[in-house]
């Protein structure tokens, strides 16, 4: 450890079993703690399942079969409802997030190949799954690993990064047989196999609404039916871009049943690769090739045993509490060096929940708050970086749902519960861009700012279109850097481009604002 002079954590044994950090879970958020943890000079371990460290998310499947749909939708030498072009993508690429995941050691030069070997600043990869037993006589996690060569291993800092699971309701038949091949959730999905001719789907969020414009575009009929009385409503996403999402499936031919999401009956098919049938509460019953239920996701903390760390056992829902603030797991009492980041966290300061931008922040804040010392040795604050700046309070977060949505900040209703009749909304649409006179883009979609009448802060920005997940970093600056709408005008340059779409928002804002502070004078 002498080998890097800003290493200020003692290594606790120079047995194969001791650490300085342990991390549980392999995903991006477990990865990038890994590589934050190497690059401040810690001996690092991560436990996975898979025996090795994958930087992409769990949605890779869905962002892959979109790009696949999109393809057959465009090119008509791929053909609706054939798998093996989307197959073959789905392989394809899990070899290419492999690889840019080494790459992401090699660039910070703290290790080689973390799938195949192992070098000094590397973190060192377990496969198995991990389950704390306790604290040993130092003050060390304990953590049994199950896997091939079962192993304990301690470390006096570990942090959970286990991700989420599918939320299944025990009054589907998963596990009937008849069911097998028909019934999936979000993360069985992906072995459908196949293109059926009309798939059902349960639920109206992201998942639900992803999967609903990926099959119609691969030549299925689609069926949506929601509990909510518009798509994506709870999930932090703006009432504007809702409703232009739902108008946009509705136009692509998808049947949309809100207000009717509720299974009262299953009938699996009579065999392998038939048509079974759902009923609703409505009385309605569809017919289907394949029924994907997307209730949403939980954190995947149970089976952990985290109270045998001292920590209070999981949710219901399977996260875990953590302190707003530093990501500190609640425990039952004493010292807790348990930190929790991405999908298994309940509520911090870090907003919006369950999204992979909000679990990489987490990730730095938890890292940073466990070994704050060595952070300020490798991340010396220099310029305009003070001692204590935050991490950003609302990263930028991008749905692949059909062209895009990206959306960064509070959203219309949450900053009018808020502030008032201090909001004002401003809007501009892609089709009034002089990029659109070249490329002509559909009449639906727009960026939408959120901002205080009064002094002109940006409170959100959401889009709806082309490149928006491109984009929204320009809004992300905005918001987390308390700006203002004539900020935006000095700085988004009237190019050709889509970004002309916050200038023009921002104008019309400027315009309402002199028309506010009229009627107030």
């Amino acid at each position: 450890m002498a080998s890097r002079a800003h290493r200020l954590v003692r290594r606790l044994s120079s047995a194969a079993s001791s650490y300085d950090a342990l991390v549980i879970g392999g995903g991006p958020v477990g990865t990038e703690i890994a590589r934050l943890g190497g690059l401040i000079g810690l001996d690092v371990a991560v436990v996975d399942p898979r025996g090795a460290l994958l930087a992409a998310p769990t949605g890779y499947v869905s962002k892959v079969l979109l790009d696949v749909s999109n393809c057959a939708e465009r090119n008509s030498r791929v053909v609706p409802r054939e798998w093996t072009h989307a197959k073959y993508a789905l392989d394809a690429t899990a070899v290419r997030a492999l690889a840019m995941t080494a790459d992401l050691f090699q660039d910070s030069s703290v290790g080689a190949d973390v799938v195949a070997g192992r070098t000094e600043f590397a973190p060192t990869v377990i496969q198995g799954r991990a389950a704390f037993k306790g604290r040993d006589a130092s003050g060390s996690y304990e953590v049994q690993v199950h896997g091939a060569a079962p192993t304990v291993v301690h470390a006096p800092t570990v942090f959970i990064a286990t991700g989420s699971a599918s939320t299944r309701l025990p009054s589907l038949p998963f596990d009937e047989a008849n069911a097998t091949g028909w019934i999936f959730d979000s993360d069985s999905i992906v072995g459908i196999g196949r293109v059926p001719e009309h798939i059902f789907i349960q639920g109206g969020g992201l998942i639900a609404v992803e999967y609903a414009f990926i099959f119609e575009r691969l030549g299925a009929k689609v069926t949506l039916a929601l509990r909510e009385e518009r798509v994506l409503q709870g999930k932090d996403v703006d009432i504007d871009i809702s409703a232009a999402v739902g108008a946009r499936l509705e136009e692509r031919g998808v049947e949309i049943r809100y207000g009717d999401g509720n299974v009262v009956k299953v009938t699996p098919p009579a065999e392998h690769g038939g048509v079974g049938s759902v009923e609703l509460g409505s009385g309605t019953v569809v017919e289907a090739g394949a029924f994907l239920s997307a209730l949403g996701r939980g954190g995947a903390a149970k089976g952990l045993n985290v109270e045998n760390a001292g920590l209070r056992p999981p949710l219901p829902s399977g996260h875990l509490a953590v302190d707003y603030n530093s990501l500190v797991a609640e425990s039952t009492g004493g010292d807790c060096r348990v930190f929790v980041a991405g999908d298994t966290v309940k509520d911090c300061a870090i907003y919006p929940g369950g999204l992979l931008s909000t679990g990489l922040a987490q990730g730095h804040v938890a890292v940073r708050g466990a070994f704050p010392e060595a952070w300020r040795a490798t991340f010396p604050p220099v310029g305009r970086r003070v001692e204590g700046s935050k991490m950003d309070a609302f990263p930028a977060v991008a749905f692949w749902i059909d062209d895009g949505v990206a959306t960064v900040g509070v959203t219309e209703q949450a900053a009018r519960m808020a502030h008032g009749d201090d909001i004002g909304t401003a809007s501009a649409k892609y089709s009034e861009t002089v990029k659109a006179c070249v490329q002509p883009r559909p009449d639906d979609e727009f960026l939408k700012i959120v901002y205080l009448k009064t002094s002109g802060s940006i409170l959100g920005v959401h889009i709806f279109g082309k490149d928006a997940s491109e984009m929204i970093n320009h809004g992300a600056a905005f918001v987390n850097r308390g700006q203002t709408i004539w900020d935006v005008i000095h700085s988004i340059p009237p190019a050709v481009t889509y970004d002309e779409v916050f200038l023009r928002a921002a104008r019309r804002a400027c315009y309402s604002m002199a028309q506010f502070s009229g009627e107030r004078a």
